[in-house]
């Protein structure tokens, strides 16, 4: 079904859309007048529910219907796209569009861990999606377009992370008690990103000390020290730099081991952690991430024990079945049954668009 003004209005179809989208400029339309609106960038990357819709009223007689019940998945899908995070009292906030200039703040360069990201392409998503990823993170928040300021209780460390576009470099700068393991997390989220896009490449370097705009690749140093090597020369400086002073606080016994152990310690790492279907690629590819699933299934179930919805035992039974949770399609097919079964109930399909 094309969702078009000439198209019938079809409420299941609408209500499921999220998890089997009927027609994608259909939801690509929505988002790219929701980015390009005027009054969101005049509020600095802020969409208020209020201007949903001034920006997505039929302007002609060609552009598609948003009935208002559905605004909710738009931008429920535009989080999982991460193209923006949720704020207070509704709103959302598109890091896209926040100002370029960098914000004002305070921090310990001198004593932190440097890290640089260099790129042979530099695709100008990445820093704002990583700003949603780690937006809990975000101290005061002190967010730009291409750069961000966060802190951790947990690790009782912050960090600087930001993009120079031209250069084609993101810089990681981290302090604190456990900087190293707080490195970990920011590492790993952005080699996740990094994963999403096939052809580019991101080579890992560690800037020299005292001479921070002389780098060497990471593998490099990793390489020599696997063939037992304990100095670098670098004939630009004229100087043995020990391997270990480079690598300390960066090299891990266990790589990203920290990221699990961050993990049970409560501090924020990736957004697909708290997602369960990830989108990746061509947005087509679909993965299950059991971390929260239970929970989610869980709510899911008590809105269906809570209304008459045909079919209702056999659903939860299925949901509840361990061998559903754990095969993709089966549990996709069971969540389009409670979708189509449960229209009336705005919940489930809210608690279903946020799985995608």
């Amino acid at each position: 079904m094309t969702f078009s003004p000439s198209a019938p209005y079809n409420r299941v179809s609408l209500l499921a859309w999220p998890l089997f989208p009927p027609e994608p400029k259909w939801v690509t339309e929505a988002v790219y007048k929701i980015i390009n609106s005027p009054k969101v960038a005049e509020h600095k990357g802020i969409l208020k529910p209020a201007f949903l819709d001034e920006i997505l009223k039929q302007k002609k007689e060609d552009d598609y219907y948003y009935p208002p019940d559905k605004y909710h998945c738009i931008i429920e899908l535009m989080k999982k796209f991460e193209i923006c995070y949720q704020l207070e009292k509704g709103d959302v906030l598109i890091p896209d569009l926040l100002n370029v200039e960098e914000s004002e703040f305070e921090f310990d360069y001198v004593g932190s861990l440097k890290f640089i990201f260099e790129y042979d392409f530099l695709p100008h998503l990445v820093m704002p999606r990583f700003i949603v990823r780690m937006h809990n993170d975000i101290k005061q928040n002190c967010r730009w377009r291409t750069g961000v300021l966060l802190q951790n209780t947990a690790f009782d460390a912050e960090a600087v992370v930001k993009a120079d576009n031209e250069e084609k470099k993101i810089f990681i700068y981290v302090s604190g008690q456990e900087k190293r393991d707080y490195f970990a997390v920011i590492r790993h989220t952005l080699r996740d990103i990094n994963a999403d896009y096939e052809k580019i490449n991101a080579v890992e370097n560690v800037p020299l000390p005292g001479s921070e705009s002389i780098a060497v690749k990471y593998k490099e140093l990793t390489g020599l020290k696997r063939m037992g090597k304990s100095v670098i020369s670098i004939g630009e400086l004229g100087q043995d730099i020990p391997i270990h002073v480079l690598l300390e606080g960066i090299e891990l016994k266990e790589e990203d081991q920290p990221v699990g152990e961050a993990a049970g310690r409560g501090t924020v790492t990736a957004a697909r952690d708290v997602n369960i279907f990830n989108m990746k690629g061509d947005h087509s590819t679909f993965t299950l991430n059991f971390s929260r699933v239970e929970q989610k299934l869980e709510l899911i179930i008590e809105q269906l024990e809570e209304h008459r919805v045909p079919g209702r035992e056999e659903l939860i039974e299925q949901l509840r079945d361990d061998e559903v949770k754990k095969d993709e399609n089966r549990l996709r097919g069971v969540l389009g049954k409670v979708l189509t079964r449960a229209a009336e109930i705005g919940t489930i399909g809210t608690i279903i668009a946020s799985l995608l």
